[in-house]
């Protein structure tokens, strides 16, 4: 068994963190799940050297605020999905992480990085990215250790990075 299908019979298993009885695969209305691994979401998810996290996401696009981390189609590999943190939506206007370049966010647009700026591809290399690919924003999550058993509970709450807005438009 893939060690992708184990996490995934692992996160269903550990429902009981999210208050959440069912069985895998079927999933509750309006929320989604999905595997997180990488260390580009670092320090926020998989802190513990790598090893792949599990996300509860709700599929509430419309509710996608500044700071929320969400789960989106990949720009540059649209089969794949990436966990980044929105930092601009529409209207709004930033200053890149790169060079300190101002961007204007696109109406129906958003602007996702990575919370490890050191290994994160987000929207300083492929730009923003449209609304209409988020899949969904994470309301809760668990890391797991190497016995694939949950190791900690994840803070994925909203966090903004005022410092960078050159003017900020929606909420």
């Amino acid at each position: 068994m893939k060690k992708r299908d184990v996490l995934k019979k692992s996160a269903a298993s550990t429902g009981s963190f999210f208050g959440l009885s069912y069985k895998y695969p079927p999933q509750p209305k309006g929320l989604s799940f999905t595997i997180i691994d990488g260390p580009s979401m670092q320090p926020t998810i998989n802190n513990n050297g790598g090893n792949n996290a599990f996300v509860l996401l709700s599929l509430d696009r419309d509710a996608t605020r500044h700071g929320d981390i969400v789960s989106s189609i990949d720009p540059q590999i649209p089969d794949e999905n990436v966990c980044k943190r929105v930092i601009a939506l529409g209207g709004d206007r930033i200053r890149d992480r790169k060079n300190g370049k101002e961007i204007e966010i696109p109406e129906g647009f958003c602007w996702l990085e990575g919370d490890n700026e050191a290994c994160s591809i987000d929207s300083n290399e492929f730009g923003p990215v449209p609304m209409s690919y988020i899949k969904g924003r994470a309301i809760c999550g668990v890391d797991f250790g190497e016995n694939n058993l949950p190791k900690r509970i994840l803070d994925v709450s909203r966090k903004l990075d005022f410092g960078r807005f050159v003017e900020k438009k929606n909420n």
